[in-house]
């Protein structure tokens, strides 16, 4: 009787089952039926947008999946076995696989149109006399939303922007004046102006500048007043403000003071080099100099010799001892500081609290550098208590903790050592000998236009380095903050507006809505130099009014103008601040040879954070184009006049005049005791290197490839403080003097020299040595990685390492 009732029981759920599920594709086939036709529409357009005609761009997919999607809620139930007729079925499932596959389906179809259009327009190009190979083309006719082309040196960006305002304005019919083409400098924008006249004289080209102070004149009828121009008035400026307060405020001076004195140079406990040769090659290239310009090894060294010098201590740096310790095996010692008038030496060890060293990343080398370096501490102690020599020992982790300037005047006093303050003023005029002050208005200058164009504010900056208990970057804020407040009220006061202020006026306006524009297109040149300032008004036009496409041609590897705000960040992330994009990639070169393509290639790849590409060219290259020349010393300009000469010849050989152009990191860089009227076959022209940025010559000379401050690359460029108010951080040292290098050696069209000082060539000119030599003909040094060079001794040639006397490594050659 239970196993009837149990049967009946199933069976019973079996038929309510079954006419659950029929009501359910009833009721499933009645919504079917009444959205038969909505169904249609949507399968149509879908197929109306891939039929050839048009590029399939993200918002007109967008639009229709937005108007579409509710559809998907009524196919709840498997529709394969309903039944209805087969055309409808067909439909459903052509809804489903273009709402399922949508991407696959929109790329391949995309990737189809571009080849085919990009043919097209070929003819029309021509005729316009715009050269352009397949990736232009590809490039010009993508009509994504927001597109962003990256483009390598010399591949052609003017001629796509050219071929891209030709196809709107010739084929697709687009109204000069629907078109915004902006570029960063008065000077580009005319050059644009003059190259898009050929196609229409009726369009908005101008900087972003322009536009900004357009928008604010068309809704407050009446142009802001700026206070500074483009021509450097900024940056005098900022020197001139910084010296007034150091004459009128004498806690800014203090501060100042302070600064200079022990904040200079970013301390690192674990400086992160990969070898010892890495570490070795910059203590032996480092340029770290103390107050009164003495050459030391180490920042930690130059903050003591400057504790030293405040207080009236008289020292000699790395004096020898006053007892001999030389031997067959040691030369002789040399302790770091000799306190002259107390007979106290004193000894720093670049320890922390465990009595380890950390000269590298590799934690076995740091291990075998330990015991060494602690071994070597012995020695020494072991010589003053031999000879009853007064030491005083200073330790690295005392800086990190903080209490090093404690600790020492603890220490000197224990040795009667009296502790006498220079004043003020006095340590400033020794401050003014140098360049300190010109180079920390510098950094003041990029830190301002970096903060401002971030929106950030005084409080987050200081938040940030409190954040991270950055004893540097809150002692340089503290002068940052006296200097944005007194720029500030310079501005009220004058009633003025920097440029950062300016665009962000400009940007409320469009936000409000109080200025509206009718752009189909907006087209910018030399993206890499973008700035979040003008990040934020771009987006507003473009969230204003929805349909506007954006246009972007850049090279990251060619961004170098991070001091006037530009973020290369928002290339990189391009898609993270202008949604759905279409990046494409020109990576053929037209300038210049198949070996300085892979040269720069190789060199700039050496940056982590960036794109990766990989230019090339059809170009063959003849002989060696990329050359490194030597002088003797800083008056040399034997090796200079060789090359000029070198290339002279080449010209009147050929009966042609070419140009040379000589680069410089720095204006003074200019060499000032040639006579170029003697080399008749060459057009000489001296530009620094942001200067020569955009433009190309025959040969290029680069000068001034040294180390130091104003070397290249230079000390003071790539500061870490920077590094807060920037998008991202760039991990990579020297990055942007990289790429300031890379922009350098790109602009020959047949070869470039480097020209470099042979005692202190630069980090760039060994790396590009290095390359340049067959890897089996370098013998290494088994201590530390370093070069082995063949060296001439008392009793018979040997093998020492590159980088003594920091490592005295070396080995008997053999006799053939």
């Amino acid at each position: 009787m239970i196993e009837i009732i149990f049967i009946s029981i199933v069976i019973l759920s079996v038929l309510l089952y079954i006419y659950y599920e029929k009501n359910k594709a009833n009721r499933g086939l009645l919504k079917l039926k009444q959205n038969e036709e909505n169904f249609q529409k949507s399968v149509k357009e879908f197929e109306f947008f891939t039929d050839g005609a048009e590029y399939f761009n993200n918002k007109k997919y967008e639009d229709w999946n937005e108007t579409y999607k509710y559809l998907i809620e009524k196919i709840n139930f498997d529709f394969s076995k309903a039944i209805i007729e087969k055309e409808f079925k067909e439909t459903i499932r052509k809804y489903l696989k273009y709402k399922n596959n949508t991407r696959k389906i929109i790329d391949e179809y995309n990737k189809k149109f571009v080849e085919k259009e990009s043919e097209r327009i070929a003819p029309l190009l021509d005729e316009k006399g715009i050269k352009s190979d397949h990736d232009q083309r590809k490039s010009i006719v993508c009509e994504e939303d927001c597109t962003l082309i990256v483009a390598g040196a010399g591949t052609g960006k003017t001629q796509t922007i050219l071929g891209k305002v030709a196809y709107l304005c010739l084929d697709q019919k687009i109204l000069p004046e629907e078109i915004l083409l902006l570029s960063f400098t008065r000077k580009a924008a005319q050059e644009l102006k003059t190259r898009t006249n050929q196609i229409s004289n009726e369009l908005n080209v101008g900087t972003f500048n322009s536009v900004g102070f357009s928008i604010i004149g068309k809704v407050s009828e009446e142009k802001p007043s700026t206070a500074f121009g483009e021509d450097g008035s900024y940056q005098k400026f900022i020197n001139k403000l910084f010296n007034s307060k150091l004459r009128s405020d004498d806690d800014f001076l203090s501060l100042v003071i302070d600064y200079f004195l022990y904040y200079l140079h970013p301390i690192e406990l674990y400086p992160g080099y990969e070898t010892k040769d890495e570490y070795y090659k910059s203590l032996k290239v480092g340029n770290i100099f103390t107050i009164k310009k003495e050459k030391v090894k180490s920042i930690q060294e130059a903050m003591i010799a400057n504790f030293l010098y405040t207080y009236k201590i008289d020292y000699e740096y790395e004096r020898k001892y006053e007892y001999k310790t030389s031997n067959s095996k040691y030369s002789q010692y040399k302790p770091d500081f000799y306190l002259s008038d107390y007979g106290v030496y004193l000894e720093h060890f670049g320890i922390d609290r465990e009595g380890k060293t950390h000269f590298t990343k590799n934690k076995e080398q740091n291990e075998i550098d330990s015991k060494k370096y602690n071994t070597d501490m012995e020695v020494k102690r072991n010589i003053h208590l031999q000879h009853k020599t007064k030491l005083i020992e200073t330790y690295s982790y005392e800086f990190f903790e903080g209490n090093w300037r404690e600790k020492l005047i603890e220490k000197l006093q224990k040795f009667g050592v009296k502790l006498e303050k220079r004043s003020e003023s006095e340590i400033l005029e020794e401050i003014k000998k140098g360049e300190y002050i010109r180079l920390i208005t510098l950094l003041i200058c990029t830190f301002l236009n970096l903060m401002k164009s971030c929106g950030n504010s005084i409080g987050d900056v200081k938040n940030k380095f409190e954040k991270n208990k950055d004893k540097r970057g809150i002692a340089f804020v503290k002068i940052f903050e006296a200097m944005y407040e007194a720029y500030s009220q310079y501005l009220k006061d004058n009633d003025e507006i920097d440029f950062n202020d300016m665009l962000l006026q400009a940007t409320d306006y469009v936000s409000e809505n109080k200025y509206t524009h009718n752009y189909k297109y907006i087209i910018i040149d030399e993206f890499q130099d973008f700035s979040f300032s003008k990040y934020r008004l771009i987006r507003a036009m473009l969230e204003q009014n929805p349909d506007t496409k954006l246009f972007c041609v850049g090279d990251d590897w060619q961004s170098i103008y991070r001091f006037s705000g530009s973020d290369v960040n928002l290339m990189l992330n391009f898609k993270e601040y202008f949604g759905f994009t279409k990046m494409l990639m020109l990576e053929k070169c037209h300038r210049f040879n198949n070996q300085l393509a892979e040269i720069t290639n190789n060199f700039i790849l050496i940056n982590k954070h960036q794109l990766k590409k990989k230019l090339y060219s059809d170009i063959q290259a003849e002989n060696d184009s990329l050359q490194i020349k030597f002088k003797e010393s800083d008056e040399d300009t034997k090796p200079l006049r060789d090359i000029l000469e070198y290339i002279n010849g080449i010209a009147r050989k050929n009966n042609a005049i070419v140009s040379v152009f000589l680069l410089g990191r720095y204006n003074f860089n200019k060499p000032e005791r040639i006579d170029y009227r003697c080399y008749r076959f060459i057009k000489v022209e001296f530009l620094t290197v942001h200067s020569a940025k955009g433009l190309t010559c025959d040969y290029a000379i680069i000068l001034n490839n040294e180390t130091g401050k104003y070397g290249f690359p230079s000390e003071f460029a790539d500061d870490p403080l920077i590094n807060v108010v920037l998008g991202e951080i760039d991990p990579s040292p020297h990055s942007e003097e990289r790429r300031l290098m890379y922009v350098a050696m790109t602009r020959a069209k047949n070869k470039v020299f480097l020209l470099a000082y042979q005692k202190n060539k630069s980090l760039f000119i060994r790396e590009l040595e290095k390359r340049n030599q067959p890897s089996e003909n370098i013998k290494l040094c088994q201590e530390c990685g370093g070069e082995m060079i063949e060296r001439t001794g008392p009793y018979s040639m040997f093998y020492g390492c590159s980088n003594f006397p920091y490592c005295i490594y070396k080995e008997k050659k053999k006799s053939v």
